[in-house]
Parts: structure tokens; sequence; C-alpha cells
């Protein structure tokens, strides 16, 4: 199966790199082919529609195209989703048809990205993905990862019960 793992943020020194890092150890571990997909990866100077004859279009909706599936890791900044992530996911329609996405959401905060889950299922509805109903929820952040990424070891067979729980809804609703 092939279920790219999504950086949903294009900040420097952004902390919800080292989760989507654990995210993509894990499904690592479970034989998936998960391509490593950073929004920086596919950043425009302005917003390119789907429709546009545009070299990073074209490469967004070849990544759709090919998965199977998607695992986003997505921080909350002020209630909702970065902009970035937005532009990125418009960048493809009609490939995301039918499609299953699961999300970790991130916060510094204790909410978890709660906020950010409810601000992107409209979109999701719209572009034709299905959201899995069992999303990760990492308050805190700083607190669970140090410098280097390593996780705490007190915090990791938690949250390596919940992504995998995760994995195993977008796996299951690629298997219907």
């Amino acid at each position: 199966m092939n279920i790219p793992i999504i950086l949903g943020t294009g900040r420097v020194a952004r902390e919800s790199e080292k989760v989507a890092r654990f995210v993509l150890t894990r499904t690592s571990k479970q034989g998936l082919d998960s391509p490593f997909i950073d929004v920086n990866d596919f950043a425009t100077p302005v917003t390119v529609s789907s429709w546009e004859d545009h070299e990073l279009v074209t490469k967004w909706q070849e990544v759709v195209t090919t998965a199977d599936g998607f695992i986003l890791v997505v921080p909350e900044y002020n209630h909702s989703y970065p902009g970035e992530l937005k532009i990125l996911l418009d960048k493809a329609k009609d490939e995301y048809q039918g499609k299953p996405i699961g999300v970790v959401a991130v916060s510094s905060g204790g909410l978890g990205g709660a906020r950010v889950v409810e601000s992107l299922l409209p979109v999701w509805n719209t572009l034709g993905l299905h959201h899995v109903n069992q999303p990760v929820y990492v308050s805190h952040v700083k607190e669970l990862f140090d410098d280097n990424g390593e996780i705490a070891p007190e915090k990791e067979s938690d949250l390596t019960l919940r992504v995998d729980k995760l994995i195993e809804e977008v796996k299951n609703y690629i298997a219907i």
C-alpha cells in the first residue's frame, strides 16, 4: 500500500516534523510504502490551481494519483490549518476521489489540534476524501520530543498505540 505521510506546515523549526517522522517510522515498521511529503516541496509563490499547467501541480497530482490513502500531520495555527496546506490540497481535485485520509493533529497547547481537524472536514468533503474516524491528537508537542526529534521514553508507548491504530484504520478503509 502506498500511504504518503504529508507534513502540512512549511514553517522553519516546525515541531510537527518530529511527529511526522515518528509516524513514518511506524508505517515503515508495518512494511508500507510511505513517501515523506513536505508541503515546502510543492510551494509556489502564488496560488496555482489544479487545472493550470504547472510543474508542481503535475508533480502533486502524480503523488495523489498513485497514493492509496494519506496520513496528514498538521499543526493547529490560530484555530485552523496552515495556508500552505490549503494551497497544496488545491493542486488536485478529481485525483482524491474516494481515498482515505487519516490525520495527526499537533498543538503546543492542551487540545492537541482538535480545532484543526474540525476546520479540515469541509475541505476533505469537497475534495472527495474520506476522513477516517480515529484522529490522533498530539498535545504539548514540545514536551513530547527533544531537540533531536527523539520521543520521551515514557510517552512513546501511548503515541505508538494511537498512531498504529490510525494506520490500521487507513489500511482497513483502503481494503474495502
